[in-house]
């Protein structure tokens, strides 16, 4: 995704210098790199809080939904065999979410530039 903001944003440079260019007042000249540098940030971020949220929200997250599933079978008294699967895959359901919120992060640096 760094290569084609780096792409996008260089061609809206060179739009900005050639438009510039031409004798205008300071008010009709154009910033398109600079607005695009804003607008890629906050919609890479909000992507990835969509995604984010949509795995660990407390209510509808999909790791609450799996987990809340598993414990439907523990609450019904389930044979002790049936208890080690459930714990088991509780047990993977949290190491998953533990991994999800430390690896996942936006790495702004490819649109600091």
């Amino acid at each position: 995704m760094g290569e084609v903001h780096q792409g996008i944003h260089t061609a809206l440079t060179e739009f900005d210098t050639l438009y510039n260019s031409a004798p205008l007042p300071a008010a009709q000249t154009v910033h398109l790199a600079d607005l695009w540098d804003e607008y890629i940030k906050f919609l890479a971020k909000r992507i990835r809080n969509h995604h984010y949220n949509y795995l660990t929200d407390p209510t509808y997250g999909r790791f609450n939904l799996l987990r809340a599933g598993w414990q439907r079978v523990l609450d019904n008294n389930p044979t002790r065999h049936r208890t080690v699967i459930v714990n088991a895959n509780l047990a993977k359901i949290n190491t998953l979410a533990v991994q999800v919120e430390a690896i996942v992060v936006f790495n702004e640096a490819p649109f600091n530039t």
